[in-house]
């Protein structure tokens, strides 16, 4: 242990400059990224903010790849002529060394910078002990997988040869991989593709345990390619112990049975019923398309839709519906089978014809008109695809369709009401919301917000999604929003395009995420919508601010059959 200590007193002697310049970029970084979006009104301070953070994040990123191999340089691991090889230094007890003073600096600081910044947003502890530990795993495996780099080579130079080779194969591999898949793909994958789901896309739902077994696999590679190195000093044995364990990371995730961190879902018992939840669809909304602008390769498949109906559900659900397999019986011989697709499409209830989100959203909030971007028609929704050579020999004709289909449902339920005025503040867990100004002009109501959440994959529920509604409870009368975030021109928004375009707070993005938000009520109305709902300053003075939270509980199999379904081009089409 002290010669532990003496080592790592050492390294800090030796590194205290650029040790002190990482502590002090990244609690600068931290501080911009938590007084940016108190600045979003300003466009000229935003974007000189933008520009000064973006500097912060390149040199942070310099400095992470400068440090740790200059650290393990210190002491290199190639070759034999290093001179803490004439010292009693046994290996192991240097590669602790290493590893304690890289930790501390790559993992700790970053990890109790974003602390800071959740307690400062007024994080639940709970929910930042679960950031935490995960920034903690992502920070680890950067040092592992930099630090093993670092190990096998023996100057920073042939370091950035290495990294820069590692890049490029890694781009050859991508491309390889794609080709291969696009050579071997068909048209059917896109077919799957053109089941559009109307509206905001519902929250991923995949489980991440497999991931994260990818992760800590990956880890455990690099520290063993360390011990390796540091023991023998043998670039070719290390080399192979990494290799062997980064394809054993990728096998073990593969194959990991157990659905550790996948979110539970709680059907309504309502929705277990035989009898709700049903399926109708009219013979003769069914048609079929052959040529489609998105599809650029020859296509193979003719894609069949429907108008489908959904009856039986309970105030306060959103159904999504997609199939998940059909077979079409033409002949008593002749049976066409249809595999499902992989997007659902909000479909009608009951016998109303407006987009199903308005009617859900109007009952919840309790009004009775409501004006809201979901404005376009309901689509037919895709029920089977068939093979055109299939369908040129048994067309025209009719058949008996017999489907699956899931039925997937979404909670919208009003959670918060906020009056019109700065500072006022919606929290529910880690989502808070404060509204910092508020504009009222002739025919529109400006808000800009501070939005931050903080999610991470060990939730075992559903990440909400949050929609924010202008509701006038006297005159019965709301109107949805449209918001937009508050994002800088920065320096590297040119350079790297998509840089400045992070997720936003509440959508379902991983870890810690605040920024600038902003709303406008009504939303801006296209040409073609039908419910308009024109507001003046009369209109606002009774108005409020509502959020309702959306949450996805699950599906529920339901059969959906189709007697005389014709097989026919739709009447547009020669």
């Amino acid at each position: 242990m002290k010669l532990i200590v003496h080592l790592l007193s050492a390294d800090v002697r030796k590194f205290r400059l650029m040790i002190g310049l990482w502590i002090a970029i990244s609690a600068v970084s931290t501080a911009i990224e938590g007084v940016r979006p108190l600045f979003a009104s300003d466009v000229f301070s935003m974007n000189a903010i933008g520009v000064a953070g973006d500097l912060v994040w390149l040199a942070k990123l310099f400095f992470g790849f400068v440090l740790i191999p200059l650290v393990v340089h210190m002491h290199p691991l190639v070759g034999s002529d290093a001179f803490w090889l004439t010292r009693p230094i046994p290996p192991r007890t240097l590669m602790a060394s290493k590893l304690a003073l890289l930790a501390a600096a790559i993992v700790v600081v970053p990890v109790a910078c974003e602390l800071a910044l959740m307690i400062a947003y007024k994080v639940p502890p709970q929910r930042m002990a679960a950031v935490a530990v995960q920034t903690i795993l992502w920070q680890a495996l950067y040092l592992t997988v930099v630090m093993a780099l670092a190990a096998l080579t023996r100057n920073l130079a042939r370091f950035a040869l290495l990294c820069g080779g590692v890049l490029l194969a890694l781009a050859v591999m991508v491309m390889i991989t794609t080709a291969i898949a696009i050579a071997r793909m068909d048209d059917y994958a896109a077919v799957g593709m053109m089941a559009i789901q109307v509206g905001p896309p519902t929250p991923n739902l995949d489980d991440a345990t497999s991931g994260m077994v990818f992760l800590l696999a990956v880890v455990a590679s690099g520290l063993a390619l360390l011990t390796v190195q540091y023991a023998t000093r043998s670039t070719r044995r290390a080399a192979i112990v990494g290799v062997a364990g980064l394809v054993a990371a990728w096998a073990l995730s593969s194959m990991w049975p157990w659905p550790v961190l996948q979110p539970r879902l709680m059907v309504p018992d309502w929705a277990t019923h035989e009898s709700s939840l049903r399926l109708t669809a009219d013979p003769q909304s069914v048609e079929f398309a052959m040529e489609d602008p998105w599809i650029t390769r020859k296509q193979t498949w003719r894609i069949g839709r429907a108008q489908i109906r959904l009856e039986g559900i309970e105030p306060g659900w959103l159904p999504t519906v997609r199939v998940t397999g059909a077979v079409l019986d033409l002949q008593p011989d002749v049976h066409l089978s249809s595999r499902g697709f992989g997007y659902a499409a909000r479909v009608p209830i009951g016998t109303e014809d407006s987009p199903p989100l308005s009617g859900v959203v109007r009952a919840a909030l309790g009004v009775n008109r409501l004006a809201v971007q979901d404005f376009l028609e309901p689509e037919g929704l895709v029920v089977v695809a068939i093979r055109d050579a299939d369908f040129t020999r048994y067309a025209p004709g009719t058949g008996h369709y017999r489907g699956h289909a899931a039925v997937e449902l979404t909670r919208e339920e009003v959670v918060a009401t906020l009056p019109l005025r700065a500072g006022a503040t919606f929290q529910e867990d880690a989502y808070r919301v404060v509204l910092d100004e508020v504009r009222l002009a002739s025919r529109n109501l400006s808000v800009r917000a501070r939005i931050s959440d903080a999610r991470t994959v060990f939730d075992r529920r559903p990440t909400p999604r949050y929609a924010f509604y202008l509701r006038n409870p006297q005159r019965g009368e709301a109107v949805g929003s449209s918001l937009a975030p508050m994002q800088p021109n920065g320096l590297l928004t040119a350079l790297l395009p998509g840089h400045g375009y992070s997720a936003e707070p509440g959508s379902g993005s991983s870890g810690f995420a605040m920024g600038g938000q902003f709303m406008r009520f009504p939303p801006g109305y296209p040409p073609t919508v039908k419910e308009r709902l024109d507001i003046d300053e009369a209109w606002m003075a009774g108005a409020e601010i509502v959020i309702v939270r959306e949450t996805t509980e699950g599906s529920v199999s339901r059969p959906l059959e189709i007697r005389d379904f014709p097989l026919r081009i739709k009447a547009s089409q020669p």
